[in-house]
């Protein structure tokens, strides 16, 4: 994947001219075009509290990247119990384990050459984390079971309302992970501090 110097950038200068950010929240005093470009291909990480769109606004990333017209895949990490989330990510080759009667492919591989989403990254154990560096450094990962790796072009979209930084301190998430999934960081307002855009009846 490219490598991009890390950003801080507000929720408007995420739009480039094709995004009219007043379409989505109806705001008319909201800029039309800003400076960057929804089109970067390098990992998003976007930060903000629970409710604040986060889902929304990576789905725009999406819709006004060149993968667009390719697969879009979410992954809700705290909704996939620990013991399964390696073989969801990843998928698993047949025989692989018990229960494993047919091969299954991953949500990394079924978003190849499209956008993978991964909601609320920081539930995510420190194995699964190092897999996923993986696929950020050379494109390559490994199901269960398998003896050779394989390649996959996918972007990589990341959610949290936690404190990533804070983890990594306390020893709960990669540091390296932590700067390959932040190359452009988006800091999403909570609603209170977006309370004009809304309109009430």
């Amino acid at each position: 994947m490219a490598q991009a110097a890390q950003q801080n950038l507000s929720i408007f200068a995420i739009c480039s001219d094709e995004c009219d950010l007043r379409t989505i929240t109806n705001d008319d005093s909201c800029p039309a075009e800003a400076g960057a470009d929804c089109r970067i291909e390098c990992p998003y990480s976007l930060a903000g509290e629970s409710g604040t769109g986060k889902d929304i606004f990576a789905k725009l990333l999406h819709a006004r990247s060149n993968r667009s017209k390719a697969a879009w895949v979410k992954v809700t990490c705290p909704a996939i119990p620990h013991s399964l989330i390696e073989s969801e990510l990843f998928g698993y080759e047949r025989g692989a384990f018990t229960g494993a009667y047919a091969t299954k492919r991953g949500r990394v591989e079924l978003a190849h050459l499209g956008t993978l989403f991964l909601d609320e990254v920081g539930s995510l154990d420190m194995a699964v984390q190092a897999k996923l560096l993986q696929v950020l450094q050379d494109g390559t990962f490994m199901r269960i079971g398998a003896q050779e790796s394989r390649r996959v072009q996918t972007r990589l979209i990341c959610a949290a309302n936690g404190n990533l930084r804070q983890q990594t301190e306390d020893g709960s998430f990669r540091l390296d992970f932590f700067f390959r999934i932040n190359a452009v960081t988006i800091d999403l307002p909570p609603l209170r501090q977006r309370l004009r855009i809304y309109r009430f009846w």
